[in-house]
């Protein structure tokens, strides 16, 4: 299925409203902003557990006849498990990514009110929720490195005055650790992309091989089909010199945190911003390709 991708940008200019506050514009467009966000990086994590998971078995294919009869279910729940940790991470990703959408969603209600203490309240277990989750990111590996390896250093974030006491307070107090849950986004959208690559390569070298050059050499006439597949896996194969969108967006979205508390996030850093987002989309729409077409002689 392809991912809805420019409706983001449209909707992002249709909610522009007309009548309120610059500054409140600037937390409400960055919430929308968010929520786009939210919804690449989900379909940028399952494109990565769909090539995970497609590379080994593509990996089990190869050896397959060369293993013992009696070795090769040992093998293959060997294999699960290994996979199966890579899309617990994937998981833990997904699941960070959605607490800050909802973090950004809060500070959007702040911004249009001086919102009852609860709201910051809920705003501060919210944090404590995504604590635990980073815990978990930092310390995971994906491929040969971990993923905290690839976290930045800590920036400073001035805090620029604010129209509701409840809105500063909850930035003051929290934004500088938002900044480090961002940080960590980027790190863990980094180290995901550089192996997603390398399986995206594994898997359509695989088809290649199986899917274009075996029926081509073989005897047989050649099935409908071939052309078509073979124009996917070429198509596929040159998206993924695009495979970095994802770090785009997400190393922009931790600098746009920082504009927005620093009252410096206006409408050209938001469309901006959605117009990154947007390429991650494409990226997904690129590799994951179309849906399977049946044989056809």
């Amino acid at each position: 299925m392809h991912t809805p991708r420019r409706v983001f940008l449209l909707l992002g200019v249709l909610v522009m409203p007309a009548c309120t506050t610059a500054r409140v514009d600037q937390f409400r467009h960055f919430a929308h902003a968010g929520q786009a966000y939210v919804a690449a990086v989900e379909a940028l994590s399952r494109e990565a557990a769909n090539a995970a998971v497609d590379a080994d078995s593509a990996a089990l294919e190869r050896v397959r006849l060369r293993l013992p009869q009696d070795e090769r279910a040992e093998a293959v729940l060997e294999h699960d498990e290994l996979v199966t940790t890579r899309v617990r991470i994937l998981a833990d990703l997904s699941r960070h990514t959605r607490l800050l959408g909802t973090y950004f969603a809060m500070l959007e209600a702040l911004a249009e009110s001086d919102a009852p203490r609860e709201l910051g309240d809920a705003t501060e277990a919210l944090v404590q929720s995504m604590g635990a989750v980073n815990k978990r990111l930092r310390t995971a590996r994906i491929g040969d490195a971990a993923i905290d390896s690839f976290s930045g250093a800590v920036v400073v974030i001035s805090v620029a005055n604010l129209q509701h006491a409840a809105l500063e307070r909850e930035l003051r107090a929290r934004g500088q650790v938002i900044e480090r849950e961002l940080d960590l986004q980027q790190a863990a959208v980094m180290a995901i992309t550089e192996q997603m690559k390398i399986d995206l390569k594994a898997v359509l070298m695989h088809r290649e091989q199986v899917d274009v050059v075996e029926p081509y050499r073989a005897t047989a006439r050649l099935a409908r089909i071939w052309t078509t597949r073979r124009r996917d896996i070429l198509t596929a194969t040159a998206s993924i010199a695009t495979a970095d969108a994802g770090v785009r967006a997400a190393e922009h979205m931790k600098l746009s945190f920082q504009a927005l508390v620093e009252n410096r996030f206006g409408p050209a850093e938001y469309l901006a911003l959605l117009a990154d987002i947007d390429e991650v989309l494409t990226l997904i729409e690129a590799v994951a390709g179309p849906p399977d077409r049946p044989e056809e002689g």
